[in-house]
């Protein structure tokens, strides 16, 4: 029973480092609008991308490869949407992700 109880915290603690780390990518457009001037600035989004992985007490790698997985899941659903083969999306951070639409050209909203 304690190995289950350690996979069930572990599961929440990865839910709450996902969700925590899709609101602080939110609050810093710079790292994903791409309409923005800072956008393409690499002192900015390297600056950006240090104090979140602080906030989250990770490495810049590991937030940035959590955070390109999320992102990359996100479009895979967003394409599913597209080509009709999915009507409802039952991922549990889409609609947190929403905010990433004005980047996609999909009719996911």
């Amino acid at each position: 029973m304690c190995e289950f109880r350690k996979m069930a915290a572990d599961q929440a603690d990865r839910h709450s480092f996902n969700e925590e780390l899709i609101d602080l990518v939110k609050k810093s457009p710079a790292i994903w609008d791409a309409t923005r001037t800072d956008y393409k600035n690499l002192k900015v989004v390297t600056s950006l991308w240090k104090e979140i992985a602080q906030q989250l007490k990770v490495t810049v790698a590991q937030v940035t490869l959590r955070w390109r997985n999320l992102r990359d899941t996100f479009r895979k659903h967003c394409r599913k949407i597209d080509e009709g083969t999915v009507l409802i999306v039952r991922w549990s951070y889409f609609q947190q992700m929403k905010f990433l639409l004005s980047q996609e050209t999909t009719s996911a909203e």
